[in-house]
This record gives C-alpha cells, sequence and structure tokens, in this order.
C-alpha cells in the first residue's frame, strides 16, 4: 500500500511539474513572440528638410506631341499644403497622355518576416 501512495505522489509531483513547465514555456513564447518580436513600430516622415532619402521615380511613356521626349513629370518640395510641420512634396504628371506613374521611394530595414504596409 505505501509503494502505491509513493507512486500517486510522485505522479501527481510530474504532472504539477510537467504543467508548469509549460505555463513558463507559453509565458516566455508570449512575450517574445507578442512583445518582442511581434512589437508594432510607426515610422512618420515629413519633408521639412527635402527629399532627405526619399528619391523621385517614374514610369512614363514618350509624350506624342514632343517626339524624342518623355511626357513631362516633376516632384517637388513645396511649402503649399503639409499635413504635418510647413512642408510637403509636390507631384506633377502632365495627364493629356492618360499614361504614366510617380512616385517616391525610399530604402527601409525591417526586422526578418516582419509585416509591412
Amino acid at each position: 500500500m505505501s509503494n502505491e501512495v509513493r507512486w500517486v505522489d510522485l505522479n501527481r509531483k510530474t504532472v504539477i511539474m510537467i504543467i508548469l513547465a509549460a505555463a513558463i514555456m507559453v509565458s516566455v513564447f508570449y512575450a517574445w513572440y507578442f512583445r518582442l518580436y511581434g512589437a508594432t513600430e510607426t515610422l512618420k516622415e515629413d519633408f521639412e528638410n527635402g527629399f532627405d532619402e526619399w528619391v523621385a521615380n517614374a514610369d512614363v511613356s514618350l509624350d506624342p506631341n514632343n517626339p524624342g521626349h518623355l511626357i513631362e513629370w516633376s516632384i517637388t518640395h513645396s511649402n503649399d499644403v503639409a499635413s504635418s510641420g510647413r512642408y510637403s512634396l509636390k507631384f506633377f504628371i502632365d495627364g493629356r497622355q492618360d499614361d504614366g506613374t510617380i512616385w517616391i521611394e525610399k530604402n527601409s530595414c525591417t526586422k526578418r518576416h516582419s509585416n509591412t504596409s
């Protein structure tokens, strides 16, 4: 009878230790994934100092009204309208041909497997 009691006590201790170890592992995973790895970071940009590291780029076709030249476009530093600060960028593209796209782009470093939008 005493051997059976010892086995039951030993099994209870083992089960309790397994449950505690699992709870600790889940807590560590939660802290790592949701607090450190999954933390969101918002980048806010302005154009107070010009383009900084941003680069203007375009995909435009040849202008049929001006052979040998691309459709006119530009992206310039402006103080017309800004969502923060005093300056923004002004985008212009000659839309008479209804063809072309202009944009700005910037290289940025992200963590592996991170979501960006």
